[in-house]
């Protein structure tokens, strides 16, 4: 897994979002270079604490992402690959299928759909600073992320946290019932011996 932190991000003009945004991800493989933490953590409160500590100053990122959606009528779930590339707080390009068959751009006050082998682009309005589904579940693509504990206080709760060798996976579930709308719940996998995020898992 490839891993870079991005300059700037050229991330091109995007906006709202419809159920077609929650079939464009699912789970999303995040890597970043190592960022320097303290050791190893030895309780729930002093992991999330250098979890955050390690994170606060990420401004964008990029990572590989996969698609899995589950239909009851298919036997096998159908499986996307692409990338992501992120600029916080609000500027994201999700790229799903090689060559890209769908792209998602946002930028502040607009999410677009792009169907490239359509010939198609779908625009929505998201509007600055306005509270709704959509806003709610499009700020959680930084859950990895947080600024700061009232960050993430303000946007979930802790569900668990499980240990799997040297990985520790946070389940978080979004305080916002409009996003829970479209996003159930969030595992981050930090390592342990550094804190780095090394996968995110959305449910949609």
């Amino acid at each position: 897994m490839s891993a870079m932190l991005l300059a700037q991000a050229p991330i091109p003009p995007s906006r709202r979002a419809s159920p077609r945004l929650a079939a464009l991800a699912a789970s999303c493989a995040l890597a970043l270079l190592p960022l320097p933490t303290p050791g190893a953590a030895t309780t729930q409160e002093d992991m999330l604490s250098q979890w955050i500590s390690a994170q606060a100053n990420t401004r964008a990122w990029t990572a590989d992402a996969v698609q899995t959606r589950v239909f009851k009528t298919l036997a096998q779930p159908l499986v996307s690959t692409g990338k992501v590339w992120v600029a916080m707080p609000d500027r994201f390009r999700w790229e799903l299928g090689q060559p890209p068959q769908t792209i998602a751009l946002r930028q502040p006050e607009q999410l677009s759909i792009v169907y490239p082998r359509l010939k198609r682009i779908e625009k929505y309005p998201l509007k600055s600073g306005a509270a709704g589904p959509w806003q709610d579940a499009l700020s959680l693509i930084e859950a990895s992320f947080p600024k700061s504990r009232a960050d993430v206080d303000a946007r979930f709760r802790v569900q668990s946290v499980r240990f799997t060798n040297s990985v520790a996976l946070l389940e978080l579930a979004p305080r916002s019932a409009s996003a829970r709308k479209f996003v159930s719940g969030i595992e981050i996998g930090l390592r342990t011996n550094d804190f780095v995020v090394v996968s995110t898992t959305m449910r949609f």
